[in-house]
């Protein structure tokens, strides 16, 4: 597994973005977990969610791909050996 996180250093602006109504200051983050192996997958998704993380999944290396270029991640889960 591979984990890229950004730091708030370099994303200032990820502070005020995905703000949980009612709370002040407090940003969600937003992490992308591609995973093939769909128990794994489950689990890990279940995991972070647990713990407050906004969550979106990928079976596929191309829809992991093309999440990543599209959407604004905090984090990626990236399982290193999709097919």
């Amino acid at each position: 597994m591979f984990c890229r996180l950004r730091s708030q250093k370099a994303w200032p602006e990820a502070r005020n973005t995905n703000m949980i109504e009612g709370v002040e200051n407090l940003a969600v983050m937003r992490v992308l977990v591609v995973e093939d192996e769909p128990r794994l997958l489950r689990n890990l998704t279940k995991a972070l969610r647990e713990e407050g993380y906004a969550v979106d999944t990928a079976e596929k290396g191309d829809d992991g791909l093309f999440k990543a270029e599209t959407y604004d991640y905090d984090a990626i889960v990236l399982d290193v050996m999709l097919p």
